[in-house]
């Protein structure tokens, strides 16, 4: 639902300035299982494939951008015809598999951070998103070049600064959201 209204959105914008991102998802799940929440936090630290700095973490989001561009030479001068990007996102998520025969209030709290865990995670999706966006948008708006080496170079320049930029970006909300804690996504 939420993509269908953001397509209808971008459908009201000027067509010079509309940038969509093809974007990739794909989740790998790695498997808990247990009865009572104690149990459940033990195999969240025991299973996460998730180990950044000697920390354990529940999830991860990967993205990546990966751009393609065209350009025009006319008048000795070089310019960008189109940009098209690929989002490429990977989610780790934990995957409780005997859910179904807990009680309903140890399925019910976990409901609730589950649901924040993969609020957050999708906090990380859209920065890729908005990185993607960024560079088709960037790109296309570059001014021409006397030679389409120097447009390609600088080309991949400003997507690559894009990039480091929206790292960062990521980094930053780790922090601010205490990697998903202040959303919600802390179990039990």
């Amino acid at each position: 639902m939420h993509r269908i209204s953001y397509l209808l959105s971008l459908l009201l914008l000027p067509t010079a300035t509309l940038a969509v991102p093809v974007i990739e998802t794909s989740t790998e799940n790695y498997e808990i299982e247990g009865s009572s929440s104690y149990e459940l936090r033990h195999q969240l630290n025991d299973k996460t494939p998730v180990i950044s700095d000697g920390e354990r973490f529940d999830a991860y989001t990967k993205w990546g951008v990966h751009w393609n561009f065209e350009w025009t030479e006319k008048k000795n001068q070089c310019r960008i015809k189109s940009v098209t990007t690929q989002l490429d996102v990977k989610f780790i998520l934990p995957e409780w598999v005997n859910r179904d025969t807990a009680r309903k209030r140890l399925r019910e709290k976990w409901d609730r951070y589950y649901a924040a865990l993969q609020e957050h995670e999708n906090g990380h999706k859209e920065i890729g998103f908005e990185a993607a966006t960024d560079i088709e948008e960037s790109v296309a708006a570059m001014k021409p070049e006397a030679s389409c080496q120097q447009l390609e170079k600088k080309a991949n320049a400003l997507a690559e600064s894009i990039i480091d930029q929206y790292v960062k970006r990521e980094k930053k909300y780790d922090r601010i959201t205490r990697h998903g804690l202040d959303q919600g996504a802390s179990f039990p």
